[in-house]
């Protein structure tokens, strides 16, 4: 059966989402059924690879970039619990938001749950996750209960107004 590979929406990859997935796919199969990060990166450093121009070779840019991944994910995987409800479960301390749309930021919890503005972008954020939830996982039938309350709460949301920055102002 012929597969079409696509990158998924907001990938930066730039070569042919066909040629990689196909690729990888001929690699998957090569080692056994099974691959991980280790076998394509090795596939990759080959300069002939269909997969090579996909990777920074420039060690001082691809340090940047790890280091930069690296912040994020401290960023995306550090915990909070707050001394007023000590026995409740850690959530994650810094959440993304956009101060403009061009300019993403974290900022610490509480303050994105005390701000109207961007308290929304935070439930915008988990409502697009849960989209995609249900996407990703369409196909196991065993998951339907929680896909008819993941469509009830999505559709919920489609029928709310839309509130705009000055509708958000004025309530604040």
């Amino acid at each position: 059966m012929r597969a079409t590979y696509k990158w998924a929406n907001g990938s930066r990859i730039k070569i042919n989402p066909q040629t990689a997935g196909e690729r990888i796919e001929w690699l998957r199969k090569r080692k056994g059924g099974q691959l991980d990060r280790k076998d394509v990166l090795a596939e990759a450093k080959k300069s002939r690879s269909p997969l090579h121009s996909a990777f920074e070779w420039d060690d001082s840019v691809a340090a940047e970039q790890y280091r930069l991944e690296q912040a994020g994910h401290m960023l995306r995987h550090i915990t909070v619990v707050f001394e007023d409800s000590p026995e409740a479960d850690p959530i994650r301390a810094f959440v993304h938001v956009s101060r403009r749309e061009d300019e993403p930021a974290f900022t610490h919890i509480s303050v994105a749950l005390g701000d109207d503005d961007m308290r929304s972008q935070l439930l915008a954020q988990a409502l697009a996750e849960i989209a995609g939830w249900r996407r990703r996982y369409a196909h196991l039938q065993e998951l339907s209960i929680l896909f008819a309350a993941a469509d009830e709460v999505l559709m919920k949301d489609q029928r709310k107004p839309a509130r705009s920055a000055v509708a958000l102002s004025d309530s604040a």
